[in-house]
């Protein structure tokens, strides 16, 4: 068939003698064979011989198949389901705000230029003992308070502290504010010069020590715990290394007593606030002395040594996290008739690494969440407020039962350094009350 039509189409060309109309003639026949060739192969085969073909620009579509049966009814449309919403990314502020060190071989690199520096540079046109206290805010950012006359407990004059801020640059942190810029380098002087770059002078770091720090119990003293045993506490638990964590209270309950207790906040750059190493020494399960860290803050409520909700220190005396502090405290109970009255307020005297911070204090009544006041003496508790703040050598000087009027008596001594040489001028101050 193939060959017949060939020859059909050369024969009509071989007729036409104007060579436009045989080649037009010629192109015509010969798409309408391919048109047929075509058809053929969908009869024969049942499927488009050109359908890959790319001259071939519309390949006819083979025929719909003949249903045998009435065709089910179209399904309901189904509702296009929403896009599924973009996992939020992970917020960890939270968790590095639970972020505690407790050892000091973990701690990050910020935690050592975190401290205390003195030194001496000219204010006001002459030399002026200074003393700043450097704070860790984590991810490289820092604050700071300058104090005239030196730090809190050795020399400051009580006068306006100048607040700065910064980071970490390189190896160094540098801190400002309008008038000063501080360079700090770990292990080295610190750098003081003015904003238009000249030099006033340099700071020394130091680490002070309380001076009632390992202070040895009295022969009349009851010793709470020396790292040797629990025997004086309920619910109590000690670390690896022999320190007693919180959550404890004592077994037996005290009426009017002096406590000498030394504790140590964990390192947690990222909290703030109640949330940075929170405890208390809960006296009868009422009164609380605070514990927190509030190193190189502005003297605040509720921070460290405050009478909880009821009291703020006299004076910031925090040494820096993963330091050991000091409390000694002298408390005498509230005074009850025999119908239950109270007759007169308890009192409360609080010495922080070595300084009188709260001074014969009456208590109105119980402090923040503590027990409702009574004539029942209850134990003393160390609060648990879910970081690893740590305890030792506790002791207690038992005073028993008396009126109103108990003497308290405290002695405020300034901090000394445990490095040399150290340029820290020392100034010992008693504080005699009766």
């Amino acid at each position: 068939m193939w060959f017949a039509l060939q020859m059909s189409c050369d024969r009509a060309a071989s007729r036409i003698e104007s060579p436009e109309s045989l080649i037009l003639k010629t192109t015509t026949l010969r798409r309408h064979l391919l048109d047929f060739c075509a058809l053929l192969a969908i009869v024969v085969v049942g499927a488009p011989l050109f359908a890959q073909d790319p001259s071939v620009a519309n390949p006819a579509p083979a025929p719909a198949a003949v249903p045998t049966e009435a065709p089910a009814a179209d399904p309901a449309p189904t509702p296009a389901t929403p896009p599924a919403p973009a996992e939020p990314e992970k917020d960890d502020t939270a968790e590095l705000r639970r972020l505690a060190f407790t050892d000091l071989s973990k701690v990050d690199a910020d935690y050592h230029d975190q401290g205390e520096y003195v030194g001496e540079i000219p204010l006001d046109g002459r030399p002026c003992p200074i003393g700043l206290q450097v704070v860790a805010l984590g991810k490289g950012e820092f604050n700071a308070l300058l104090y005239r006359g030196g730090l809190p407990g050795n020399g400051f004059d009580g006068s306006a502290r100048l607040k700065l801020s910064g980071s970490r640059t390189g190896d160094q942190v540098i801190l400002r504010n309008d008038s000063l810029v501080i360079y700090l380098q770990t292990g080295f002087a610190a750098v003081v010069k003015t904003t238009s770059g000249e030099r006033l002078g340099f700071l020394q770091p130091i680490k002070r020590v309380s001076q009632t720090m390992g202070e040895k119990p009295p022969a009349n003293a009851i010793v709470l715990f020396d790292g040797n045993g629990t025997d004086q506490w309920a619910n109590a638990k000690v670390t690896s290394d022999g320190l007693l964590e919180v959550g404890c209270e004592t077994k037996n309950v005290y009426q009017n007593f002096t406590l000498h207790g030394e504790f140590r906040t964990p390192y947690m750059p990222y909290a703030r606030g109640q949330d940075r190493g929170n405890s208390g020494f809960y006296l009868q399960r009422r009164y609380e002395v605070q514990v927190l860290d509030s190193f190189g803050l502005e003297l605040q409520f509720n921070d460290c040594a405050s009478l909880y909700k009821f009291k703020a220190p006299d004076l910031n005396m925090s040494f820096p996290p993963l330091r050991w502090q000091t409390y000694d405290i002298t408390f005498n109970a509230p005074q009850f008739d025999v119908c239950g009255r109270r007759i007169c307020k308890g009192r409360i005297t609080v010495r922080h690494n070595g300084i009188v911070v709260q001074n014969q204090v009456e208590l109105e009544n119980k402090t923040g969440g503590g027990r409702p006041e009574g004539p029942n003496p209850l134990p003393i508790l160390l609060q648990d407020h879910h970081n690893p703040v740590n305890y030792r050598n506790l002791w207690l000087v038992d005073h028993g039962t008396s009126n109103c009027y108990l003497p308290g008596w405290s002695v405020g001594s300034a901090p000394t350094c445990c490095e040399v040489p150290c340029r820290l001028e020392l100034r010992q101050r008693h504080h005699w009350r009766r």
